[in-house]
């Protein structure tokens, strides 16, 4: 599932910088673009309200920028893989908010000194092995 992200911000302005690319790793709060309104000095931030992973930009630096224009296209979402006291490990997202959260993929305890860490099935074998080489 893909999703468009579109700015809507106060006014037109101008993009300074682009600070994501394609393939990465979105959580909601992380910064996307700097811009800059027409005639003010102040750099502003534009922040993901999404959690996903980048697949296209639509923009790039020093383009001219208005509300409604397409940012970027993200997939997915976070399936909260590992999940440490009721947050996700992988988006920071907090669980106890969240609908659904009984439904999770990280079940399985980990460390028997740490129950609030868990996992996902699938990544249960990676932690293992990481945890048996450092000890």
């Amino acid at each position: 599932m893909s999703e468009l992200l579109e700015f809507h911000g106060p006014g037109e302005g101008k993009i300074k910088e682009v600070r994501v690319k394609p393939g990465t790793y979105l959580s909601v709060g992380k910064i996307i673009l700097l811009y800059q309104q027409e005639g003010k000095e102040i750099v502003h931030k534009f922040k993901s309200g999404k959690v996903g992973k980048v697949e296209e930009i639509f923009v790039k630096s020093d383009e001219d920028l208005k509300p409604g224009a397409k940012i970027l296209k993200i997939s997915g979402g976070c399936s909260h893989p590992t999940i440490m006291k009721d947050m996700c490990a992988e988006c920071g997202a907090d669980l106890k908010n969240e609908e659904g959260f009984k439904d999770t993929q990280a079940s399985v305890s980990m460390v028997h000194s740490i129950p609030e860490l868990k996992v996902s099935m699938p990544r249960q074998p990676v932690w293992a092995r990481k945890i048996k080489k450092d000890c």
